[in-house]
């Protein structure tokens, strides 16, 4: 199971840099990233955001390495690392692209893509509570 949400790590985290040089491309100098506030240039907009991804998924590879027993608690820590970065990374690339269809000239019914934020929302407090709820499971496994 381990060797599945790592796999889907590696493909969220090119997803999300794919669509980050993408977007990065269809954006015009001047980015609105919330409605009334300060526009921000393009290039400031992108390292900030390449920062964060970047930042998010070394955060990532640092913990798994601690991780690195063949104990079952840890293969199962290792494993919700992995499926909370990637629903962490599909957040980033559903904002990427939020951003972007929100300055595009052309009409979008970005609107719809709130459901996309929301969804991934739920998936990172899906995994968030699902920690407590591997470690009993893991320490009852343990104990008998």
């Amino acid at each position: 199971m381990e060797r599945l949400f790592r796999a889907f790590w590696y493909l969220s985290v090119l997803i999300v840099f794919f669509s980050l040089m993408y977007s990065f491309a269809a954006l015009p100098h001047l980015v609105e990233y919330l409605d009334g506030f300060e526009n921000v240039t393009k290039d400031i907009y992108f390292y900030y955001a390449l920062a964060i991804v970047a930042f998010s998924n070394f955060i990532l590879y640092v913990l798994v390495r601690k991780f690195n027993s063949s104990s079952s608690l840890s293969k199962m820590l290792q494993s919700w690392l992995y499926a909370l970065n990637s629903s962490l990374n599909l957040f980033f690339f559903v904002a990427l692209m939020f951003v972007m269809m929100h300055n595009s000239n052309e009409h979008w019914n970005y609107g719809m893509l709130g459901y996309g934020i929301y969804i991934t929302i739920g998936l990172i407090v899906l995994c968030a509570f699902s920690l407590p709820i591997l470690i009993f499971v893991a320490n009852k496994n343990i104990n008998t």
